[in-house]
């Protein structure tokens, strides 16, 4: 077993959560950038740790939390922007 973050992966563990983020790194376009890596593995480690071994499930849960987040924040730079222009976004509009 390996510890990780104060807990305990057993090997077959440890290929499923290295799947799960080589696959959602790929998705996301995640190439030489280290940080983004970084966050991406630990967020595969957090799910992991919560009980969760399936790498499609966890590439998946973590795919969609970067969906969300990248949607969260477009919305906020559009209906900024949009302010300032006069425009209203459709985002906004939608809610």
């Amino acid at each position: 077993m390996y510890a990780i973050l104060d807990g305990a992966f057993e090997p077959n563990d440890i290929e499923a959560m290295s799947l799960a983020c080589e696959e959602a790194c790929n998705a996301l376009h995640i190439n030489g950038d280290a940080w983004a890596r970084e966050t991406i593995a630990e967020r595969v480690i957090e799910l992991a740790r919560r009980g969760e071994r399936c790498p499609t499930a966890l590439r998946d849960r973590v795919l969609a939390e970067a969906n969300v987040r990248h949607w969260v924040r477009r919305a906020r730079f559009e209906t900024n922007g949009d302010r300032a222009s006069g425009r209203v976004s459709r985002m906004t509009e939608a809610a």
